[in-house]
């Protein structure tokens, strides 16, 4: 199919835009309870866990554009960005789960744990973010069909926020009877197999709508010759990149950070981790109104 084409049916621009659901409920998950999870429920050292985080957003901060070369040379059947999330989804979900599940370890072996599952789920939503907003451009190249697409993923993502801010706690409450541990692991549980649902979603939605290229323009971008080589110290004069990398990096850390800090105000200067989810609720609801209503 043409991406040039004016208008999407109703039902895949909904079902596409529910990929940020999924993409808005990690986000909840990682930012605001893994290192609460880390050190108050699982008892780690705080600056070994704020260590192994720091470094693997340094990674992902290095590997999305890796991520994004690689969706730009996949060559397959199921489309270059459809292949990633046809495979991706359910190895998502799992990392996902098993960030928020720590078997019987020692205090090395919970670290190790850690760094890996941590490392890698940042690695899965990677290579399944990336080809999402990619695939969106591969669409509808119509500007108007993008805007409505964009106000539906508004409507998604906020919903994950306010879902997942608002009664995590109840439920890990409820699930682990008391029993945070075991409550998260519940909880990350529930929230892999939705993750790993909704981007199958918009694998399946989509089915039929991203552009195959032709042998020839595939040949063409996979010739050697077509390929650009970028030299590293081209990179590194480039100061308006290098200004918009490090304004986002920066914005990415301290996304982190104001994300993790609501659970202990609550614990610690409220008296009651339960608070929380008010306060989520409350900052979350109002920003409904914010988002443009679809057309």
């Amino acid at each position: 199919m043409d991406n040039t084409a004016k208008n999407l049916p109703m039902s895949v621009k909904w079902l596409f835009a529910s990929g940020d659901f999924a993409k808005t409920l990690l986000v909840v998950m990682t930012a605001a309870f893994s290192l609460f999870f880390y050190t108050d429920v699982l008892g780690m050292d705080s600056k070994i866990v704020a260590t192994i985080i720091l470094i693997a957003k340094i990674w992902d901060f290095i590997n999305d554009p890796m991520m994004g070369a690689l969706v730009d040379r996949t060559r397959s059947k199921e489309g270059k960005c459809r292949m990633w999330l046809k495979y991706m989804s359910v190895p998502g979900g799992v990392v996902l789960a098993l960030n928020f599940i720590m078997p019987e370890l020692a205090a090395t072996g919970k670290i190790i744990w850690v760094a890996v599952t941590y490392t890698l789920q940042g690695m899965a939503s990677t290579a399944l973010m990336i080809p999402q907003n990619t695939l969106m451009s591969r669409l509808t190249a119509d500007p108007v069909e993008r805007a409505a697409i964009n106000s539906y993923r508004g409507y998604f993502g906020t919903a994950a926020n306010l879902i997942i801010g608002s009664f995590a706690i109840p439920f890990v409450m409820m699930a682990g009877n008391g029993d945070m541990r075991k409550g998260f692991a519940v909880l990350g549980i529930v929230c892999g197999v939705l993750y790993a649902v909704n981007y199958l979603v918009v694998y399946w939605c989509t089915k039929g709508y991203e552009p195959a290229e032709s042998p020839e323009v595939a040949a063409v971008s996979a010739a050697p010759e077509a390929k650009e080589k970028v030299k590293f110290a081209e990179v590194l004069s480039n100061w308006p990149w290098l200004i918009v990398l490090l304004a986002y990096f920066c914005t990415m850390i301290a996304a982190s950070v104001a994300g993790s800090t609501g659970l202990y105000y609550s614990q610690y200067n409220l008296g009651d981790i339960n608070t929380y989810s008010i306060m989520s609720f409350v900052n979350i609801a109002g920003s409904l109104a914010g988002i443009s209503r679809p057309q």
